[in-house]
Protein backbone atom coordinates (compact mmCIF):
# COMPACT_ATOMS: atom_id res chain seq x y z
CA UNK A 1 0.00 0.00 0.00
CA UNK A 2 2.56 2.72 0.96
CA UNK A 3 4.79 2.01 -2.36
CA UNK A 4 1.13 3.49 -3.88
CA UNK A 5 0.95 6.07 -2.12
CA UNK A 6 5.24 6.90 -2.31
CA UNK A 7 4.99 6.67 -6.53
CA UNK A 8 1.47 9.03 -6.92
CA UNK A 9 3.17 11.46 -4.81
CA UNK A 10 6.64 11.08 -6.62
CA UNK A 11 4.95 11.17 -10.14
CA UNK A 12 3.16 14.16 -9.86
CA UNK A 13 6.34 16.34 -9.62
CA UNK A 14 7.40 18.94 -11.21
CA UNK A 15 10.99 19.03 -13.95
CA UNK A 16 11.68 15.26 -14.75
CA UNK A 17 15.87 14.80 -14.21
CA UNK A 18 16.99 11.62 -15.33
CA UNK A 19 20.59 10.93 -13.55
CA UNK A 20 23.53 8.53 -13.36
CA UNK A 21 27.16 9.00 -11.93
CA UNK A 22 30.01 6.57 -12.61
CA UNK A 23 32.21 6.34 -10.02
CA UNK A 24 36.01 4.74 -9.19
CA UNK A 25 34.19 1.82 -7.48
CA UNK A 26 31.26 0.29 -5.58
CA UNK A 27 32.70 1.60 -1.90
CA UNK A 28 31.40 5.04 -1.17
CA UNK A 29 33.82 5.20 1.84
CA UNK A 30 37.36 4.66 -0.42
CA UNK A 31 35.91 5.44 -4.16
CA UNK A 32 35.04 8.41 -5.62
CA UNK A 33 32.68 10.16 -8.33
CA UNK A 34 34.25 10.64 -10.98
CA UNK A 35 30.89 11.85 -13.26
CA UNK A 36 27.46 12.74 -13.10
CA UNK A 37 24.71 12.93 -15.91
CA UNK A 38 22.04 14.68 -15.85
CA UNK A 39 19.46 14.64 -18.63
CA UNK A 40 15.97 16.31 -18.85
CA UNK A 41 13.24 16.71 -21.78
CA UNK A 42 15.25 20.04 -23.17
CA UNK A 43 19.23 19.38 -21.77
CA UNK A 44 21.89 17.23 -21.08
CA UNK A 45 24.84 17.74 -18.35
CA UNK A 46 27.98 16.21 -17.86
CA UNK A 47 29.56 16.88 -14.50
CA UNK A 48 33.13 16.36 -14.17
CA UNK A 49 36.55 17.39 -12.54
CA UNK A 50 39.68 16.15 -11.49
CA UNK A 51 38.51 17.28 -8.14
CA UNK A 52 34.96 15.61 -6.52
CA UNK A 53 33.96 18.43 -4.54
CA UNK A 54 33.49 20.29 -7.66
CA UNK A 55 31.70 17.51 -9.27
CA UNK A 56 29.30 17.53 -6.28
CA UNK A 57 29.00 21.27 -5.87
CA UNK A 58 28.21 21.87 -9.41
CA UNK A 59 25.23 18.81 -9.68
CA UNK A 60 23.51 19.78 -5.90
CA UNK A 61 24.05 23.56 -7.34
CA UNK A 62 21.79 22.54 -10.14
CA UNK A 63 19.29 20.76 -8.82
CA UNK A 64 18.96 23.76 -6.37
CA UNK A 65 18.78 26.00 -9.42
CA UNK A 66 15.51 24.16 -9.96
CA UNK A 67 12.22 25.09 -8.61
CA UNK A 68 11.10 21.44 -8.40
CA UNK A 69 12.08 17.96 -9.14
CA UNK A 70 11.67 14.59 -9.64
CA UNK A 71 15.23 13.28 -9.75
CA UNK A 72 14.65 9.65 -12.01
CA UNK A 73 17.32 7.08 -11.71
CA UNK A 74 18.17 3.43 -12.71
CA UNK A 75 18.97 1.41 -8.76
CA UNK A 76 19.37 5.05 -7.53
CA UNK A 77 17.59 4.21 -4.02
CA UNK A 78 20.61 1.48 -3.37
CA UNK A 79 23.53 3.30 -4.89
CA UNK A 80 23.60 6.89 -6.68
CA UNK A 81 21.80 8.74 -3.63
CA UNK A 82 23.60 7.21 -0.80
CA UNK A 83 27.10 7.43 -2.60
CA UNK A 84 26.32 10.71 -3.30
CA UNK A 85 25.50 11.89 0.07
CA UNK A 86 28.58 9.86 1.57
CA UNK A 87 30.66 11.71 -0.53
CA UNK A 88 29.40 15.00 0.07
CA UNK A 89 29.19 14.11 3.51
CA UNK A 90 33.25 13.90 3.31
CA UNK A 91 33.64 17.03 1.13
CA UNK A 92 31.16 18.96 3.31
CA UNK A 93 29.03 19.84 -0.14
CA UNK A 94 25.44 21.31 0.79
CA UNK A 95 23.32 18.62 -0.46
CA UNK A 96 19.26 18.37 -0.68
CA UNK A 97 16.93 16.06 0.85
CA UNK A 98 15.28 13.56 -2.17
CA UNK A 99 14.37 11.36 -0.32
CA UNK A 100 10.52 12.39 -1.79
CA UNK A 101 11.55 13.69 -4.63
CA UNK A 102 13.18 10.50 -6.42
CA UNK A 103 11.83 7.69 -8.56
CA UNK A 104 14.29 4.53 -8.55
CA UNK A 105 13.11 2.90 -11.83
CA UNK A 106 14.24 -0.70 -11.10
CA UNK A 107 12.43 -0.30 -7.51
CA UNK A 108 9.62 0.88 -9.16
CA UNK A 109 9.51 -1.70 -12.05
CA UNK A 110 10.38 -4.44 -9.48
CA UNK A 111 7.79 -3.14 -6.83
CA UNK A 112 10.35 -3.20 -4.63
CA UNK A 113 11.67 -6.02 -4.63
CA UNK A 114 15.90 -5.64 -4.27
CA UNK A 115 15.93 -9.19 -5.26
CA UNK A 116 14.89 -8.88 -8.97
CA UNK A 117 17.31 -9.45 -11.33
CA UNK A 118 17.95 -7.13 -14.48
CA UNK A 119 20.42 -4.45 -15.09
CA UNK A 120 19.45 -0.76 -17.29
CA UNK A 121 21.16 -2.24 -20.32
CA UNK A 122 18.27 -5.51 -20.11
CA UNK A 123 15.55 -3.45 -19.48
CA UNK A 124 16.64 -1.01 -22.09
CA UNK A 125 16.71 -3.47 -24.75
CA UNK A 126 13.76 -4.82 -23.15
CA UNK A 127 11.67 -1.53 -25.04
CA UNK A 128 13.99 -1.70 -27.99
CA UNK A 129 16.49 0.86 -27.09
CA UNK A 130 20.06 0.14 -27.75
CA UNK A 131 23.28 2.61 -26.24
CA UNK A 132 26.17 2.98 -28.50
CA UNK A 133 28.89 2.64 -25.80
CA UNK A 134 32.01 2.51 -28.77
CA UNK A 135 33.74 -0.42 -26.93
CA UNK A 136 33.49 0.36 -23.19
CA UNK A 137 32.26 -0.82 -20.40
CA UNK A 138 32.06 0.18 -16.82
CA UNK A 139 35.08 -1.56 -15.93
CA UNK A 140 36.92 1.32 -18.66
CA UNK A 141 35.75 4.32 -16.42
CA UNK A 142 38.34 4.75 -13.70
CA UNK A 143 41.02 4.32 -16.08
CA UNK A 144 39.60 6.92 -18.49
CA UNK A 145 39.56 8.96 -16.15
CA UNK A 146 42.68 8.70 -14.60
CA UNK A 147 43.90 9.09 -18.17
CA UNK A 148 42.61 12.39 -18.41
CA UNK A 149 40.00 10.86 -21.25
CA UNK A 150 36.95 13.09 -20.47
CA UNK A 151 35.87 13.23 -23.66
CA UNK A 152 34.96 9.37 -24.29
CA UNK A 153 34.03 8.95 -20.38
CA UNK A 154 31.02 11.66 -20.84
CA UNK A 155 30.14 9.30 -23.92
CA UNK A 156 29.31 6.82 -21.79
CA UNK A 157 28.05 8.40 -19.12
CA UNK A 158 25.86 10.07 -21.88
CA UNK A 159 24.39 6.79 -22.92
CA UNK A 160 23.68 5.65 -19.61
CA UNK A 161 21.56 8.11 -18.85
CA UNK A 162 19.42 8.69 -21.96
CA UNK A 163 18.97 4.91 -21.14
CA UNK A 164 17.37 5.87 -17.67
CA UNK A 165 15.10 8.70 -19.44
CA UNK A 166 14.40 6.63 -22.59
CA UNK A 167 13.21 3.81 -19.58
CA UNK A 168 11.19 6.52 -17.76
CA UNK A 169 9.84 7.23 -20.59
CA UNK A 170 7.95 3.61 -21.46
CA UNK A 171 7.20 3.35 -17.34
CA UNK A 172 5.41 6.66 -18.12
CA UNK A 173 3.54 5.39 -21.26
CA UNK A 174 2.37 1.37 -19.78
CA UNK A 175 1.00 3.82 -16.21
CA UNK A 176 3.44 2.77 -13.40
CA UNK A 177 4.31 6.53 -13.28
Amino acid sequence: YSIYIYVDRICNMAEEIAFDIETTGLNPFKDRVISIAVKTDTEEHIFTNKKERIILEKFWSFLRSLESIKLIGFNSFTFDIPFLYIRSLKHKVRAIDVRYKSVDLRFLIAFGNKFKSGTLEDYSKLIGYTAKYNGYSGKHLPLLWKEGKLDKLKEYALQDVKMTFELYQKVKEIGLC
